[in-house]
């Protein structure tokens, strides 16, 4: 793999423990922000990063939609600019300020993008309203929050309607675009609340225009509201100095590296607008990433120069309200690139992907999951030469990747005769995978860095920090299956944590994920001892995840700190560690790990993949997802293949599930068993699943006697 390399440089000194505190590892920066967080002359809001665009791309497409014969509708840049200012005309006029909040519910679409810029154009704090979430947490975010406005998408306002007589000491104002709910406007209008079309609420700012009331860099520019796994949801407040701290430590990362794209190209993400990873990912088309090492010299990838142009398209697929999206978007206003919104209904996807062809792909690991699953059920179905020569090609990459070698060098002969046909599945040009939102396991990153003839990297962060605090370095051997190393916007460190055995000064170091910088959040919404429980007085701010770093500087985050409890020995369990190995196995979709103080096993419920089970029973290939899972023959078999990937694995005795319980419908956002950002919602699954979790522990107790 040549010279080992280092990307970061320590810039502070480990401490021991003292006063109750844990002991800290060295604090580190990227090498290339050694003397601190990058700027960006002349633009310090969010609001002056699109105004300065519009100045120079007045007439480049900027927001579209698809029409019903799949064509996209365009407004250009000056076009978007005069509705946003409009928007806020009209809000002014209703008596709606600076500082004040306005809630924003629905799918991604130019309508939510425009009242996001009409509201930094006021000065006005934008809060998102989960596309998922049900009216119960809407009611607690628009009553947090002290919304006086709301501008919802039509499909929502019967959701919101049920809200309604419990925010009405709030709502003042409701804005809905598509076509009218006469019900639902009746029982706004029945609340005394004022409601507008979109259209309507343009006409009536164009007829009364108002001074923009610019944003100062301190100021809030949303309040981003956490799913979160219990309890209410928390309102992350981010200023504009923080967003766009983030957007340009990306930038001056990557242009720092070589991952630049050609002219024509295209990026496409589905993930939320309110997601700020995503937000981000944009940024990476544009430029490059620096690797060095100790000796600080530096390294460049060879890599066709080029960034985004007025014709690069963003594809906005997944909810604005995720901070990880809307990053990503803003900083393509920024660039002057255009967003393309998908139609809305997930059956034609990969519709929007072909009529795009993107060149940047964001993603979650459950998606990457999919494609995976996808691809090699066919491969394995395939005829006895294709499978051959697929894995025969698959191994000699995948050794040449490992080895050091570049993407598109490392077996352009099976990239052109095998692999090719496969990246066609994301349009045949992506060139750079970006996964975030949760680990990706190694073999479903391998197979992307293989098979999609472009390079994959991880993303790591959080809504606290603005999204991707991490990033792996493209090409880099030595970065797969990490989270890279930090962003320039921030310092890391790691934290003893004595319970898990974790030690920052340990080889390799590992700990509880520290940061620092301008992109961490300022704290939570109304809630100072939530913020104080994760936020010192210095700054520096607890993820909560567990991290691991590498020789060469990056991060690999390797469990959870609070996901952890005591068996009745009283060995502790990390439960998403051991979720994670077992989820290496391909028969395992999704699996949910269960154990308390009161038992001395775990147990499990495992949703599993139907096609790589169905072989396991005698029921035929007609057989349901319910009539696999009811197998005992199949269960019996799913315990068995369990128990040979932890021991590859290497898991603990005591970390080993000893039962399971086998699940044919997915845990969902929609069945309340996941976060919209799909992580396990755990005090909702064991509700669920208490009575099948007592009866595998009565079994297993019966079974010893």
């Amino acid at each position: 793999m040549g010279e080992l390399r280092s990307y970061i440089v320590e810039v502070g000194p480990p401490k021991p423990a003292a006063n109750g505190k844990p002991a800290t590892g060295p604090e580190y920066r990227a090498v290339i922000a050694k003397d601190g967080p990058p700027t960006l002359a002349g633009i310090t809001t969010l609001y002056e990063a699109f105004s300065a665009s519009v100045v120079k791309y007045p007439t480049n497409n900027c927001l579209g939609h698809r029409t019903a014969d799949g064509s996209y509708s365009w407004l250009t840049y000056q076009e978007t600019a005069e509705r946003a200012a409009a928007i806020a005309s009209a809000m002014a006029s209703v008596g709606v300020g600076p500082h004040d909040r306005a809630g924003v519910y629905g799918a991604n679409c130019p309508e939510w993008m425009i009242s996001m810029q009409a509201c930094n154009r006021m000065t006005i704090y934008c809060v998102p309203l989960y596309d998922s979430l049900g009216e119960n947490a809407i009611e607690y975010i628009i009553n947090h929050s002290e919304s006086s406005i709301v501008f919802a998408q039509s499909e929502k306002l019967g959701m919101l309607a049920k809200a309604l007589p419990h925010v009405k000491d709030q709502i003042k104002h409701i804005v809905y675009w598509g076509a009218a709910d006469a019900a639902s406007i009746d029982v706004a209008k029945g609340l005394g609340m004022a409601v507008y079309s979109f259209d309507e609420f343009l006409a009536l700012g164009r007829s009364k225009p108002v001074a923009a009331v610019p944003p100062a860099a301190k100021d809030l520019c949303t309040i981003m509201y956490t799913s979160g796994t219990t309890g209410d949801p928390k309102g992350v407040e981010l200023t504009h100095s923080g967003v766009l701290g983030a957007i340009i430590s990306m930038k001056n990362f990557t242009d720092s590296v070589g991952v630049n794209f050609d002219e024509n190209e295209v990026y496409l993400s589905f993930l939320p607008l309110a997601h700020i990873f995503d937000r981000w990912g944009a940024l990476l088309s544009h430029g490059a990433v620096i690797a060095t090492i100790a000796s600080q010299r530096t390294f460049e990838f060879s890599v066709p120069k080029g960034g985004i142009t007025p014709d690069d398209c963003y594809l906005s697929y997944l909810p604005l309200a995720h901070i990880f999206d809307r990053t990503a978007e803003e900083l393509m206003l920024h660039l002057g690139a255009s967003i393309g919104y998908w139609r809305g209904d997930i059956k034609g996807l990969v519709d929007d992907i072909g009529a795009l062809r993107p060149t940047l792909f964001c993603g979650v690991p459950r998606v990457f999951d999919r494609i995976y699953g996808g691809v090699m059920a066919k491969v394995d179905g395939g005829s006895g030469l294709k499978k051959a020569l697929f894995h025969w090609g698959y191994k000699r990459k995948l050794h040449a990747l490992d080895a050091g070698h570049a993407y598109d060098k490392a077996a352009p002969f099976f990239d052109k005769l095998v692999f090719s046909k496969i990246k066609e599945r994301l349009g045949g040009r992506v060139r750079l995978i970006v996964s975030g939102g949760a680990p990706l396991a190694r073999h479903v990153e391998d197979f992307l860095r293989v098979t999609m003839c472009c390079r994959v990297v991880q993303g790591y962060g959080l809504t606290e920090t603005c999204a991707a605090s991490f990033i792996a370095v493209p090409d880099v051997a030595e970065h797969a299956g990490t989270v890279g190393p930090p962003q320039p916007v921030l310092s890391m460190r790691l934290e003893a944590v004595p319970e898990m055995n974790y030690d920052p000064m340990a080889v390799p170091p590992r700990g509880e994920v520290c940061v620092k910088g301008p992109a961490v959040f300022t704290g939570y919404y109304k809630a100072d001892d939530k913020t104080t429980e994760v936020l010192e007085s210095d700054g520096w701010f607890h993820t909560g995840d567990i991290g691991e770093l590498t020789p060469s500087g990056a991060l690999r985050i390797i469990d959870r700190k609070k996901n952890i409890f005591k068996l009745s020995q009283g060995e502790y369990i990390a439960v998403e560690k051991v979720e994670g190995i077992y989820s290496r196995e391909a028969a395992v979709e999704q699996i949910f790990v269960y154990g308390n103080s009161f038992e001395s096993s775990l147990v499990a419920v495992v949703v599993p993949n139907v096609e790589a089970i169905r072989s396991w029973s005698s029921a035929g290939a007609g057989a349901t997802a319910a009539q696999l899972c009811a197998d005992p023959a199949v269960k019996a078999k799913m315990l068995e293949t369990m128990t040979a990937t932890a021991k590859e694995g290497k898991l603990k005795g005591f970390e080993q599930v000893r039962a399971v319980y086998l699940e044919p419908e997915l845990f969902a956002v929609e069945n309340e068993l996941l976060t919209p950002t799909f992580k396990l919602k755990r005090p909702q699954l064991q509700k669920k699943y208490q009575a099948e979790i007592d009866a595998m522990y009565a079994a297993m107790k019966t079974n010893t006697r």
